[in-house]
């Protein structure tokens, strides 16, 4: 018998903060990528596999801009507790204590296809340390965005 080859992944690119500022694009599109030996195309963050992991400290700003270059939605019925929007998409961060309000962490904000949002995440002086994470979560697609690989740490 054959034995199997083990599958190797890339590791995500890093973007680290400068004089207490992060400034990141996440371009999101419809990209081709591999996994294991296996073609996937999924939509994705600057067209990798995972975004790339965001390294910053207490006390730090997150400019973050998402720049939605999917095509226009395919004319789905927008209800919640239903799959859709496939194509409109935000961003969200778990574990991070920051504000919710206005273009931080605020789940409520969509961008459509062809436009983009600029996100300013102000990080408290006194967070403590971790492992966080950031992803798409639009109400109605997330799981599908999630899971083609919209999310980084």
């Amino acid at each position: 018998m054959k034995q199997a080859q083990a599958a190797t992944f890339p590791e995500p690119d890093v973007v680290r903060s400068v004089n207490g500022k992060l400034n990141v694009t996440l371009n999101v599109f419809k990209a081709r990528n591999q996994i294991g030996s296996d073609p996937v195309y999924l939509r994705s963050y600057n067209g990798k596999l995972v975004g790339p992991t965001l390294r910053c400290r207490p006390g730090d700003t997150l400019y973050i801009t998402v720049s939605n270059n999917l095509d226009p939605e395919p004319g789905m019925a927008d209800v919640m507790n239903t799959l859709h929007g496939f194509n409109t998409t935000n961003l969200h961060t778990h574990g991070l204590h920051v504000s919710p309000s206005g273009i931080s962490d605020n789940v409520l904000l969509e961008i459509p296809p062809r436009s983009e949002q600029k996100y300013e995440i102000v990080i408290p002086k006194d967070h403590p340390a971790g492992t966080f994470w950031y992803h798409a979560h639009k109400h109605g697609s997330t799981a599908a965005n999630v899971g083609s690989g919209m999310s980084g740490a």
